[in-house]
């Protein structure tokens, strides 16, 4: 007989556990995960994850081969080098500490001391490290803003490192508070090691600290001995024009250590961070940096961060020349849309709600909404199931079992259509929590009526943005315009005649992109209930007379005109093809820029540009002046000229200029491995232009190809007596030619000839120019970040001459050319940021071309 023995199953008793485990604040993740797992359909607000819209699979290969060719060229290794260093452990402080550092010279003007970078597990174990590393015994703690991300507030219990919390105020955390903390702190008998902060977008409130008071922390660590964790996952996605200095680069005394991670800007899944800890550790085994002390830590932790990951960050780093604010460029823009799409639909749906408020960053992910109400776990659940719509409870960012009244919205994954849908659904929500509660929580909130109901959604996208009408003049005055193309030039017309009062409506074969630019304020999507006073026709030359066409016969409009930026073949076709070619009206717009796409889009994008109009023998007066009134709304010059004579100057001025370009930046693949190492600002300037859309330039090159082929065999000429006249000079000199030399010569003292016919400008209205100097110091970073700051205002490298500054070394001056109506708020924006400059207008007309 078999005797079965009873089973025996090992139990732990939760209280033998870390303590930590009992905090309810590390179920934060966990908890909101599962929520969103529960109802996928939900339209989510919670996650903090980066823009997925860009993904490409197909990117991680590419990154990886490009760190691999990195291997090969700059560090000169074999392939079995190249496999070991992808495949094995690898170096505890990373394989790409080198790459990050020159990263952070690039983007934020940080100069990493040598082995001061140690490569993480994400930015999560970086923080660990460093809480861990601080924490030598039990009267430890560190300072936090309060609220605080959970993943500090997480490390720190990991770390068995008491968090004491700081008020956060507009402008991030509160300072004089910080100082009240820290000396009671002290006088309690805490050793506080340090002080955690994010001045750039903090999650979860989104604020930013300003200049001034950065500088002012700075001081209070210094005065204070105290230590500074600089958080900066967010810091990349200013403007380009608002990016102030981290402390890190502000940092003279190594009060701070700097905490990066890639998660926001790179691969996510990669999970890489870094830190960068560049302070000097004493006593026992010598003098080290803190960065050495970290690695040991992890050592034992994770042993090294994976080097595959990190050679696909690596890899993107290197595709965008170790610049993570060019990596993001559409992102940010993605962002930027995001957010202010969310504080316009928040402002329309409870403005005049009672006890609805928000606050409204200037960048970032996270916008916070304060409510009449405690918002709980449940309420959120409840809002899943019931609305569909997900966020975050406050309460996770000041402890699980606080008691709070806010929401944070996430605005980063969103498309503009979802986000509409959103905020319907949570505006529905609260309406249905107020009713609830009725008069009781509008007067907790301070309503004096006890109403507090918010206005429905409305139905339609968020209206456009209004001024005064302009005067009319003798052009007839624009009501109504459709703009068939949302890319960058159409949409940055509708914006400006939406801006002025124009009733815009948007069509495009891509809805997203007709979504996106209606989400911008650039007017209505979808065709109008009857004919509009002009449509433009905002596609390539080679479709613009099919299109034009095809709404004629719709009846869209009235008059037409459109924008390719070649005008003899297209007119051709319109008069061959159109129902009425009478109402049309070649038109070209001299601006643009070197993105494309809705999100590049500019409200004064034609501003003192010329825009050219090429009548042809049939156009009548009304879309002469209708097409006249539109350069008006827009700012722009108007310049008439017949079709072929403007495809032959374009083709001298524009299309040869980007072949050109994209011929020297294709030399680059075939030059040698470290040529690209050796650029300068000139190659730059020189190969600026070649990014564009090859797709859109192979077809203004074929809709010009005559012009441009005539412009492209007097420049063969030229370089054929160019190398004639080098490859005798590269003879023997007792054979050389003098008349070799006298050719060089000649053709540089052309080109000089023929840049001064650049200043000339073009018939309208010439502005003047106004030369900015400024003095800036010669180190690396230093002039990215003055341009930076002024492109907000128009000023691009192509405006810059750099030069040594007279008698002082190591400083160099930069002269900006500008137009002088600009260089007032240029002199203003240069010196807020601590340059020296000065102006002299020089009187030439600018170029408007």
């Amino acid at each position: 007989m078999e005797i079965t023995q009873p089973e025996i199953v090992a139990e732990l008793n939760a209280a033998t556990l870390h303590a930590s485990l009992a905090d309810a604040s590390m179920e934060s993740m966990n908890l909101l995960n599962q929520i969103a797992d529960e109802y996928p359909e939900a339209i989510s607000f919670a996650a903090g994850r980066p823009y997925e819209g860009f993904y490409d699979a197909a990117q991680v290969h590419e990154y990886l081969q490009t760190f691999c060719d990195h291997l090969r060229s700059e560090r000169r290794m074999t392939e079995t080098e190249i496999a070991r260093t992808l495949y094995q452990y690898g170096e505890t402080k990373g394989i790409i500490a080198g790459l990050i550092a020159r990263g952070l010279a690039v983007d934020e003007g940080i100069e990493a001391v040598d082995g001061s970078v140690v490569v993480t597990v994400g930015c999560q174990e970086a923080m660990f490290l460093v809480l861990r590393a601080l924490r030598a015994g039990s009267r430890d703690a560190v300072l936090a803003p309060r609220p605080a991300y959970v993943g500090l507030t997480g490390a720190a219990l990991l770390a068995d490192l008491p968090v004491l919390p700081v008020h956060t105020g507009e402008h991030g955390i509160d300072l004089d508070d910080l100082l009240t903390q820290l000396r009671r702190a002290r006088a309690a008998g805490r050793r506080v090691r340090a002080c955690y902060v994010t001045p750039d977008f903090s999650n979860p409130v989104g604020a930013s600290m300003d200049v001034a008071d950065r500088h002012r922390l700075l001081e209070i660590a210094e005065n204070e001995n105290l230590l500074l964790l600089e958080d900066n996952a967010y810091g990349v996605f200013h403007t380009s024009a608002e990016r102030p200095p981290t402390l890190k680069s502000l940092d003279r005394g190594r009060r701070v250590v700097y905490l990066g991670s890639f998660a926001k800007t790179g691969v996510p899944g990669a999970r890489v961070g870094f830190v960068v800890a560049d302070q000097r550790v004493t006593g026992d085994g010598g003098d080290r940096l803190l960065a050495d002390e970290l690695s040991k830590i992890k050592s034992m932790l994770t042993v090294n961060t994976s080097p595959i990951a990190q050679a696909v960050i690596g890899g993107k780093l290197l595709r965008h020349g170790c610049s993570m604010v060019e990596a993001n460029r559409r992102e940010t823009d993605v962002y930027r849309r995001n957010l202010s799409q969310v504080l316009a639909g928040l402002a329309r749906r409870f403005a005049d709600c009672p006890g609805v408020t928000w606050n409204e960053p200037t960048g970032g992910f996270f916008v916070v909404v304060s409510v009449p109400f405690v918002v709980t776990d449940a309420f959120l659940q409840h809002a899943a199931r019931r609305f569909g719509v997900l966020f975050t409870p406050m309460h996770h960012f000041y402890g699980a079992s606080a008691q709070c009244r806010q929401l944070r919205l996430s605005i980063s994954t969103l498309t503009p259509e979802r986000i509409e849908q959103g905020l319907d659904r949570l505006a529905a929500l609260i309406t249905e929590r107020l009713r609830a509660n009725g008069g009781a929580a509008a007067q907790e909130a301070g309503a004096a009526n006890g109403a507090a109901t918010p206005p429905p959604p409305p139905a339609g996208p968020p209206p456009a943005r209004r001024a005064a009408r302009p005067a009319p003049g003798r052009c007839p005055v624009i009501r109504t315009l459709a703009v068939v193309g949302t890319g960058l030039i159409g949409t940055s017309l509708a914006l400006a005649a939406a801006r002025q009062g124009v009733r815009v409506h948007l069509l495009d074969n891509d809805p997203s992109a007709v979504r996106t630019a209606a989400a911008l304020g650039a007017g209505l999507p979808g065709p109008p209930p009857e004919p509009v006073d002009l449509a433009v026709i905002a596609v390539p030359p080679s479709l613009v007379a099919t299109v034009l066409a095809q709404q004629q016969a719709r009846g869209l409009a009235r008059t037409y005109t459109d924008v390719a930026s070649v005008k003899y073949e297209p007119e051709r076709a319109v008069l061959a093809r159109a129902p009425d070619p009478t109402r049309y009206i070649g038109g070209h717009p001299l601006a643009g820029r070197e993105r494309s796409g809705p999100l590049a889009a500019r409200v004064d994008l034609f501003q003192e540009r010329v825009w050219v109009l090429t009548p042809s023998r049939l156009t009548s007066r009304t879309a002469l002046d209708r097409a006249l009134s539109l350069i008006g709304l827009c700012g722009a010059v108007p310049l008439v000229m017949q079709s072929k004579a403007h495809d032959d100057a374009v083709a001298l001025t524009s299309h040869v200029p980007h072949v050109v370009s994209s011929l020297m930046a294709a030399r680059l693949g075939a030059g040698p491995p470290q040529a690209a190492r050796l650029a300068g600002q000139g190659l730059r300037d020189v190969t600026r232009i070649a990014g564009g859309d090859s797709r859109l330039w192979s077809d203004i090159l074929q809709a010009n190809a005559g012009a441009v082929a005539g412009v492209l065999t007097d420049l063969q000429a030229d370089l054929a007596d160019l190398l004639t006249a080098l490859r005798d000079l590269a003879g023997p000199p007792d054979r050389r030619s003098a008349h070799s030399l006298a050719a060089v010569v000649d053709l540089l003292d052309r080109g000089i000839a023929g840049l001064g016919e650049l200043s000339t400008g073009l018939p309208g209205r010439p502005a003047q120019l106004a030369t900015v100097r400024v003095r800036i110091a010669d180190r690396p970073g230093e002039l990215s970040r003055l341009l930076a700051a002024t492109a907000e205002l128009g000023v691009g490298p192509e405006d810059a001459q750099v030069r040594p500054a007279d008698g002082v070394r190591g400083d160099l001056t930069v002269r900006l050319a500008v137009p002088a109506v600009v260089s007032g708020p240029l002199l203003a924006r240069v010196a807020a940021e601590g340059w020296d400059a000065g102006t002299e207008a020089d009187g030439r007309p600018a170029c408007v071309a």
